[in-house]
């Protein structure tokens, strides 16, 4: 019988979960209603997740690729202030935080940044997601496609009521270890996290799953990421701030506060842009050109004069000869402290 790509892609994906010493890839899919129409998934695309997190005549057909990478730079990880000797990892594009002991690296689940993988040596695997859902109920036993080997007990994410599953994924030759999985739903997003290579949690991985807690929108170190798939890169900016996009101009971006449209012009106006540009302006209006390391990259930074005289930060693009520009205006800094915050949060991409 030959394979479809889809099925030839479940396969690879389990197959490598039960190797031991190296985790190289894992797929796993959850579906929510059976009834509708599955989202062709066979390669991870923006297009897919919305589609099947978006469109009511959808099912939540969702496939994650795990890489082994390590992508912690990514992450704001700290030391954790409730767990002496353990991690803090706060998913703003997820709107959750989970404490962890010493020892797990951490990687994205999906394209849009809202699950993250915990992995350690002779550590088990712990997934943590987040994603939209219209449903205001948790799926039921017969909603899986993997097997249920427990019967579903209450339990509990930060305080919510959810469910807990134990679970065991087949799909072509192989199995997953078996899992435990808890989810609930909080303002219109399930959340789940999920342990495995277990049928029963031990006591660290309580204390972990104890950890987890929703973030507050009041919270001021709570930042909404915006990720650019044209240049590969992604800044933190505040839950207040709104991103504006236009692609025909060079991918033309501009994050701005609020208040932007009491101060705005058609020439000027508070917050950052941000596009792609082929060359460092060198003329006579420029001044304080100097290098400047922002997350280990070696950027040109100057002030340029003109209408309005912007602070303007060159990043040399990794994957052709060109630049990520970010500029605003200096009128702007003394109201907006936010202005050098973003650009210090701005990165590449090494996945997606």
């Amino acid at each position: 019988m030959k394979l479809t790509q889809k099925q030839l892609i479940l396969i690879v994906g389990i197959g490598t979960l039960i190797i031991t010493g190296g985790l190289v890839g894992v797929a796993w899919r959850y579906k929510e209603n059976k009834n509708n129409a599955a989202v062709d998934a066979n390669v991870i695309t923006q297009e897919n997740l919305n589609s099947a997190t978006n469109n009511p005549g959808n099912t939540d057909d969702y496939i994650y690729e795990v890489y082994a990478e390590d992508q912690s730079e990514f992450l704001p990880i700290t030391d954790s202030s409730g767990n002496s000797g353990w991690k803090h990892l706060m998913n703003e594009s997820g709107g959750y935080s989970i404490d962890f002991p010493r020892g797990y690296a951490a990687s994205f689940g999906d394209t849009q940044m809202k699950s993250v993988v915990l992995r350690g040596e002779n550590l088990n695997t712990i997934k943590i997601g987040a994603y939209p859902t219209t449903s205001t109920e948790l799926p039921n036993e017969d909603d899986f496609q993997a097997t249920v080997l427990e019967p579903t007990e209450a339990a509990s994410l930060a305080g919510v009521a959810g469910k807990k599953y134990v679970l065991r994924m087949c799909d072509g030759p192989g199995c997953t270890s078996d899992y435990v999985s808890i989810y609930a739903i909080n303002n219109s997003v399930q959340y789940g996290v999920s342990f495995y290579g277990d049928r029963e949690l031990d006591a660290t991985e309580e204390k972990i799953l104890e950890s987890f807690a929703f973030l507050s929108p009041s919270d001021p170190s709570y930042r909404k990421i915006y990720i650019n798939e044209a240049f590969n890169y992604l800044v933190r900016y505040p839950q207040t701030w709104t991103v504006r996009e236009n692609e025909s101009v060079g991918n033309y971006v501009k994050i701005m506060p609020p208040d932007w449209e009491e101060k705005t012009s058609l020439e000027t106006g508070p917050g950052i842009i941000i596009y792609g540009y082929d060359n460092i302006i060198q003329n006579d209006l420029v001044s304080n050109s100097h290098q400047k390391e922002i997350n280990g990259l070696i950027a040109t930074q100057q002030d340029e004069g003109g209408l309005v005289t912007s602070r303007v930060t060159y990043f040399p693009y990794p994957y052709q000869d060109t630049y990520v520009r970010v500029s605003w205006d200096t009128a702007y800094v003394s109201d907006y402290p936010e202005l050098e915050s973003i650009l210090s949060s701005f990165r590449f991409k090494t996945r997606y």
